[in-house]
């Protein structure tokens, strides 16, 4: 959604001329790890009109992105002007994505004028309506390249099944063939099969049974020296080979190994968390 600039009823900050005294722009990052894109967000306002009716919440922060290739949409409401983090799946982007970023009014609003209006304007005021835009910034477009493969996926070296037993049970691993399984009770798999694709919880899952069960596994290829080109269990031959391009005469731990596999798993947990936080 490449929004030009238009005609409006009312002055728009980032509009053309229309308050050529204020400025509104945004700093977006975007980054990804084999699961997500992170979109990092500042916003600086310079119009006290508008920094006064988004402190009042009587107007607030959007962002929405559009993905043409997928039809993928989200208009999302930030809480701050500083430091936000929007969370994507990587299904759900492809080749470029486009973000917007808006002030819209909350409330209906009679009389309304800003600081630093086009002079042309005069002393005219304006009546705004709930949703009405105030402030805008460009059009902001971002390439998506999808061909992400830190680790093959962990889906082709691992899978988390249920047991027998239906609850407090210890998760165990079982490595005898081409996945390690890691096994929960079927109470926990139940719980584990809603929440692994929620937005804030996916990660921290990842982090809570993958991550252990992994430096376990790579603590006992380093030790018993495996030869995982031979070895025939297919996930012995992805693992150790991920192993060995990391370790490239470094001396690193399996705890970090696994982190490093994972493309650093408590950190993509904890900004799934901030983003889930600042967006509910």
């Amino acid at each position: 959604m490449r929004l030009s600039d238009r005609s409006y009823p009312h002055p728009v900050l980032g509009n053309a001329d229309d308050v050529p005294g204020k400025a509104f722009q945004s700093t977006i990052e975007m980054d990804c790890d084999a699961t997500n894109f992170y979109f990092h967000i500042e916003i600086e306002s310079s119009s006290n009109t508008i920094n006064e009716l988004l402190e009042n919440e009587k107007a607030s922060l959007y962002v929405h992105f559009e993905c043409g290739n997928t039809f993928f949409r989200k208009f999302t409401r930030l809480k701050q002007l500083k430091d936000n983090v929007v969370l994507i799946s990587r299904d759900d982007l492809n080749e470029e994505v486009e973000v917007n970023v808006f002030v819209l009014s909350e409330v209906d609003i009679s009389g309304y004028s800003i600081d630093g209006v086009n002079p042309d304007y005069g002393d005219t005021t304006f009546n705004i309506s709930k949703g009405d835009t105030l402030a805008k910034n460009g059009c902001f477009v971002f390439p998506i390249e999808n061909n992400f493969n830190t680790f093959n996926g962990v889906g082709s070296f691992i899978r988390i099944v249920p047991t027998d037993s239906k609850s407090n049970v210890p998760i165990l691993s079982d490595v005898g063939g081409d996945k390690i399984l890691i096994k929960v009770s079927t109470d926990d798999a139940l719980i584990y099969s809603s929440y692994k694709k929620h937005p804030a919880y996916s990660n921290i899952l990842s982090t809570a049974i993958v991550l252990p069960v992994l430096a376990e596994q790579i603590q006992y290829l380093l030790e018993e020296k495996i030869d995982f080109e031979n070895d025939g269990r297919k996930w012995v031959k992805i693992v150790g080979r991920k192993v060995q391009a990391l370790l490239n005469e470094k001396t690193l731990t399996p705890l970090t190994l696994a982190q490093l596999i994972l493309d650093i798993p408590i950190q993509r947990s904890l900004i799934s968390i901030k983003e889930f936080e600042q967006n509910n």
